[in-house]
């Protein structure tokens, strides 16, 4: 399986409105912006922080469940040292649990991780042209040598991702962006909100 897989396109096509929305958000559309300044990044860094921890700890929950091994780099923790360089306090997100049921799931929300990790290099090099080298980027960096992760995933998704399952992949990554969409301004998640009983319930 590959980047031009069925599973791939549907997953593209799956979350492609949530992911223009996640690239257009005015929290971090400044990253790519020339214009970008030091509170612009302060700002997004502190938005993102809720939303990669919450889809880190149920990725890694959801490995752990259904005792499966992926290679997965935490960012959070370097985004949190990140913040905290800049004096700035990490916030301490919310109780919702994102429950991971099957491994079609875990690969949706994989899909997102990994996906974010990749653009994560665009990022980093305009974060430089723009505030230098001396700014604290651990978070945005971790990706520069990762050439091999993103073909791995595909890899580990044609080994646990039946075609029949392809859905449940697709409806379990539109869930984790609007999980992270959600988080972006700090706002409660309701534990019984719609985007989370997708997850929840799917067999």
């Amino acid at each position: 399986m590959n980047v031009n897989s069925p599973l791939a396109a549907l997953l593209r096509q799956a979350t492609r409105e949530a992911h223009r929305q996640l690239d257009q958000h005015r929290l971090l559309r400044p990253l790519l912006d020339a214009r970008l300044t030091h509170a612009d990044y302060l700002a997004a860094l502190s938005a993102l922080y809720p939303g990669q921890r919450w889809l880190e700890q149920g990725v890694q929950a959801g490995l752990q469940t259904l005792g499966l091994h992926y290679p997965l780099q935490l960012r959070a923790s370097m985004l949190a040292a990140d913040l905290a360089q800049l004096h700035q306090p990490v916030s301490p997100g919310d109780e919702v649990y994102l429950a991971i049921a099957n491994p079609a799931q875990l690969i949706g929300c994989l899909y997102v991780l990994e996906g974010a990790r990749m653009g994560s290099r665009v990022i980093a090099r305009q974060v430089r042209r723009t505030l230098g080298q001396s700014v604290p980027m651990r978070f945005f960096s971790a990706a520069e040598d990762t050439d091999a992760d993103w073909p791995r995933l595909w890899q580990f998704a044609e080994h646990h991702c039946s075609p029949a399952l392809y859905q449940n992949a697709a409806d379990a990554a539109r869930t984790a962006f609007e999980g992270v969409l959600l988080r972006l301004e700090q706002r409660p998640v309701k534990a019984d909100s719609c985007c989370f009983r997708e997850l929840q319930h799917e067999p």
